[in-house]
């Protein structure tokens, strides 16, 4: 049987999780010839329970999608304080809806906004004549081992409850 060990707060995000959209995040208003602040690609539609993640390619940046400064979204995302290293923040979406974000540093709102629509899912995607992926022990204490069948697993990931990446697994 192959297990694999996950830790507990990953494995929600990848019962939901669907496909992995990425988007870049840089420039400056410095000026020419660095691109103005933006996000690539700014606008997404995506089905219920898939991720985006998005990565730090140059510039200083974060990832707002907070309901106070967007009331209209279903619920909030935010990776944290304006960031120049390199960085990565990833968002389950579980609730369908309308999501707008934007970055916080200074005079990059004008160029650097998001829109991520979520589209009502139904459920995870599973191709034809494969086994169910079992989850153990039932309850879970602080690890979670996962049956994945005949499956290969070429690559796993961590990512903690606030959305960032912990660690990669090939």
């Amino acid at each position: 049987m192959r297990s694999i060990s996950i830790a507990l707060f990953a494995f929600p995000l990848a019962l939901l999780a669907q496909e992995i959209h990425i988007v870049e995040v840089g420039g400056s208003t410095a000026g020419a010839p660095i691109p103005v602040p933006f996000y690539a690609p700014a606008v997404l539609t995506i089905p219920v329970g898939d991720i985006v993640r998005w990565t730090n390619v140059s510039g200083t940046h974060n990832v707002n999608g907070t309901m106070f400064l967007y009331p209209g979204n279903p619920e909030d995302f935010y990776s944290g304080e304006t960031d120049n290293g390199e960085w990565t923040f990833a968002h389950t979406f579980t609730i369908p809806g309308v999501y707008n974000y934007r970055c916080d540093s200074k005079g990059h709102a004008e160029t650097q906004t998001g829109v991520i629509n979520v589209t009502a899912g139904n459920g995870l995607r599973e191709q034809a004549g494969t086994s169910t992926i079992v989850a153990f022990p039932t309850p879970v204490t602080n690890v979670l081992m996962a049956d994945v069948g005949s499956r290969i697993i070429a690559k796993a990931e961590i990512i903690g409850v606030e959305g960032r990446l912990i660690n990669t697994f090939s």
